[in-house]
C-alpha cells in the first residue's frame, strides 16, 4: 500500500520539527531539538517546546536545562521541579525563582 499523499496541506512547524529526529542526515539532531525547545520557550509556545523535548532521543544537560528553563520562564512551577526531578543528567540547576527579588 503506497502512501497518500494530500496535494493542499501544507506542513507548520510542530510538522517539521517533529520529523526532524527521522531524517538520517541530521546527525546533530540534539543541537537542532535543543535550540528548537529553548526558541519555543522563549516565544510562549510552550506545547511545541514540549513535543520537540519529547522526540529527542539522547537529551543532553542542555536540552534538560532548556525545557526546565523554559517552564520556569513561562510561570509553570511545578512542571520544572517534576522534570527537575525525573532528569537523567545531574548537572542541571534548578533555581528557586523566590529568591531572584
Amino acid at each position: 500500500m503506497g502512501i497518500h499523499i494530500e496535494r493542499n496541506l501544507k506542513p507548520d512547524e510542530s510538522t517539521i520539527v517533529s520529523t526532524l529526529p527521522d531524517c538520517p542526515a541530521l546527525k546533530n539532531f540534539v543541537k537542532i531539538g535543543n535550540a528548537s525547545v529553548d526558541m519555543f520557550c522563549k516565544c510562549g509556545c510552550l506545547y511545541k517546546a514540549i513535543a520537540v523535548f519529547n522526540s529527542v532521543r539522547n537529551k543532553n544537560v542542555k536540552c534538560w536545562t532548556s525545557m526546565v528553563t523554559g517552564y520556569v520562564s513561562n510561570g509553570r512551577l511545578d512542571e520544572a521541579r517534576e522534570l527537575f526531578e525525573r532528569s537523567r543528567v545531574k548537572d542541571v540547576s534548578f533555581v528557586d525563582t523566590g529568591q531572584l527579588r
